[in-house]
């Protein structure tokens, strides 16, 4: 039956996805770089050109197809390329690329919005195993995404059969730099004269970072060799002011009809909270998501709002701008910020300034005096608190009179909440009769907030039957609680149904067996957790409350079942009680952390977790009568 299935899943994560994991051995990968070179030429304004050059080795039939038709991207609008060398060897031949044989051409914009990057394509000629292809190719920059500065962050190993990689830098302005070599395996000289700055950083032995035969494997920078570059030790304001003087253009427009009606609704509202939740509805009912990246402005500067209102479309630096120029004309202190938005996992930021990592804008508001932080461009509304995806991280703030780093507050677990309440009647007849009881709060709420406006009543009941049906095909006599998802604003849910459905708990001689652990999940439980080489993601903090009560039975000896533990990622509460004949099983799971950090799995506290899951939950098996 389903309801357990939640709770195994998530201890199966942690005993299952290290048992055979491994880093690739060298000989396995399917090319093998020889030598890569990487030079900078940086002047005074931040312009600069760049040299990128590489020898690598074919070693098998998948290298020789990945880099025997070579591809890359780039950004027309910031840079140029002035030359282009390649040619093949095998042995002491040489073929060279012809110029006809090097494409450089416009790619069709991506399906969510416009763009304007070029890719080039690279036919090597004469490619077989054990063959050295030889790339190099000149860049200057035209323009800038900030005046005045330069940036690059420069890996090695990273999922890249490297034997030696050079990163050189010359420039007209101070240089600071930030190493992090968890291995030992880098070389760094500094040094300036004559008014120029010089960084030159080596590989002093070979890396190949590439975990194999591990699940859902999460390679951070931390865990990889590389140097961050950048002009400046912080986001200073001298930095930031040409883009927040963009910035502020816009915030400062006069609101257009579209927003000027938004702001004299939400002007109505007393409280704070309805105000911004009043405000990103409207937004997100009126425009719909639609990216530009077609150039600097576009990939770093909001539309004008009058153009937002319009085009009935913009994304997310449309979306923050929108909400920050209302939010101020209400009297709120109000800017846009950057950040890097994506899964739950912690971001780990870098230590100096870079314009490589920010992928996402939101907006920032004091409410009374304390911060918030909201993102307009989503499908629903919340507002309670920072959404996973951008919670616990460090955000660039855009504001002209202090800007610079400010961090998220992470995920508060305790505000998240799913409740799962499973009553069965009848486990011995043919069919059972299931009552179903859900209470989502918080972050758990937002994964339906809305969904009526994307798919039909019959979609969605067949999801919420997929949640504790044993077999949605075996599923009679359904019977819901009507309940409405039209509203963008999230708020908590109550789902109510009950079904009949196919009996499918074990027989025994001394009665109807069930599973605390479901069977599927056992043949992927390893032994023991012998090593992981990247973090693992737990998803999001939250308390999963499950209820599972079977009415009309008794069992000896409950309390055996009933246990718990704690750790510092995840913590179980479990008892099995006999109660007004029927037995219930009442599992509180907690998850304190988005994810457990590799360092980690060596630690004492991860021993004694693993050892509790095996003690408290698997193989475990109850016997109703």
């Amino acid at each position: 039956m389903k309801p357990i299935v939640a709770l195994s899943l998530l201890l199966m994560f942690i005993l299952s996805h290290s048992a055979n994991a491994r880093l690739q051995r060298p000989e396995e990968a399917s090319h093998k770089f020889i030598q890569v070179n990487q030079y900078y030429q940086v002047k005074k304004t931040g312009h600069y050109k760049s040299v990128a050059e590489f020898e690598v080795e074919i070693l098998n039939e998948t290298g020789r197809r990945e880099f025997g038709f070579y591809k890359f991207t780039y950004a027309p609008y910031l840079s140029k390329i002035t030359s282009i060398e390649a040619y093949t060897k095998n042995g002491d031949s040489i073929s060279k690329v012809e110029s006809n044989s090097i494409e450089d051409k416009p790619l069709a914009s991506s399906k969510d919005g416009f763009d304007n990057d070029n890719q080039v394509s690279i036919a090597f000629p004469n490619v077989q195993v054990g063959s050295i292809l030889y790339f190099k190719m000149n860049m200057e920059t035209h323009t800038l995404s900030v005046n005045n500065y330069f940036g690059t962050i420069e890996y090695f190993g990273w999922r890249e059969n490297s034997i030696k990689q050079n990163l050189y830098i010359e420039s007209e302005m101070p240089i600071f730099y930030n190493v992090s070599d968890n291995l030992d395996s880098l070389a760094v000289e500094a040094k300036s004269e004559k008014g120029k700055f010089f960084i030159n950083v080596s590989q002093k032995k070979p890396i190949y970072i590439n975990p194999v035969e591990e699940k859902d494997s999460y390679l951070t920078r931390r865990l990889v060799p590389h140097v961050e570059i950048s002009t400046e030790k912080v986001w200073s304001k001298e930095m930031m002011k040409s883009i927040i003087a963009n910035h502020e253009l816009v915030l400062n427009e006069p609101l257009p009809d579209l927003h000027e009606k938004i702001y004299q609704d939400a002007k109505k509202l007393k409280s704070d909270e309805d105000r911004m939740e009043l405000i990103i509805e409207r937004l997100q009912t009126h425009i719909r998501y639609l990216g530009d990246w077609r150039s600097v402005k576009g990939a770093m500067i909001p539309r004008p709002l009058a153009e937002i209102a319009r085009s009935g479309y913009g994304d997310c630096k449309d979306y923050s701008a929108s909400l920050a120029a209302i939010l101020r004309k209400l009297g709120y202190k109000s800017n846009v910020a950057w950040v890097y938005r994506g899964d739950t996992m912690q971001f780990e930021n870098p230590k100096l300034p870079s314009t490589k990592v920010q992928n996402h804008a939101i907006t920032y508001v004091e409410v009374q005096g304390k911060p918030r932080w909201l993102d307009a461009t989503n499908s629903m509304v919340y507002i309670k608190e920072p959404l996973p995806d951008i919670s616990g991280r460090v955000a660039v703030l855009l504001d002209p009179e202090n800007p610079g780093e400010k961090d998220i507050p992470p995920t508060d677990y305790k505000k998240n909440r799913a409740v799962i309440q499973v009553e069965y009647a009848d486990v011995k007849k043919p069919y059972v009769q299931v009552k179903t009881k859900l209470h989502l709060s918080g972050v758990a709420a937002t994964e339906w907030t809305g969904d009526q406006l994307r798919s039909s009543l019959d979609s969605l009941q067949f999801r919420l039957l997929e949640w504790t049906a044993s077999n949605v095909k075996t599923v009679t006599d359904v019977k819901f609680t009507p309940f409405s998802l039209m509203s963008r604003i999230s708020r908590d849910l109550d789902f109510s149904y009950e079904f009949k459905e196919m009996n499918s708990f074990y027989e025994s001689n001394q009665g109807v067996g069930f599973l605390l652990w479901e069977n599927q999940a056992l043949s992927q439980i390893a032994d023991r957790v012998d090593k992981r080489f990247t973090d693992l993601g737990l998803n999001y903090p939250r308390v999963s409350e499950y209820i599972v009560s079977f009415k009309n039975t008794s069992s000896q000896g409950t309390n055996k079942l009933s246990c718990g533990f704690k750790s510092p990622w995840i913590e179980l509460d479990r008892k099995v009680t006999q109660k007004s004949k029927a037995i219930q099983i009442h599992d509180i799971i907690t998850v304190l952390k988005p994810r457990v950090l590799k360092e980690e799995f060596e630690s004492p506290e991860m021993t004694k977790l693993l050892g509790d899951i095996r003690k408290c939950v698997i193989h475990k098996l109850i016997i109703l009568k």
